[in-house]
């Protein structure tokens, strides 16, 4: 049986405890996350502005979703026609 990929906007990946419940979910296996640079700029974004994060520790939340999930990100580049830099 094939995994359930889902798309994961901002509204999912904004809030931390949302987010973590899903990405744990997710590292489970029972899904496959994916997700745009474009969302997670967004999110990045609103957890400095929400005031949930410094600037300094938003900068390491992106690499660590990208590193954990390492696969889908690829794969969303790709379909979005991104590049990992």
């Amino acid at each position: 049986m094939s995994k359930l990929s889902v798309f994961l906007d901002t509204r999912v990946v904004f809030p931390p405890y949302l987010r973590d419940t899903l990405l744990c979910i997710a590292e489970s296996g029972l899904y496959i996350p994916y997700w745009s640079q474009k969302i997670l700029d967004e999110a990045t974004h609103k957890l400095v502005t929400k005031g949930i994060t410094t600037v300094e520790q938003a900068q390491d939340f992106e690499p660590i979703i990208k590193q954990a999930f390492r696969k889908q990100w690829l794969k969303s580049c790709l379909a979005s026609g991104h590049n990992d830099k």
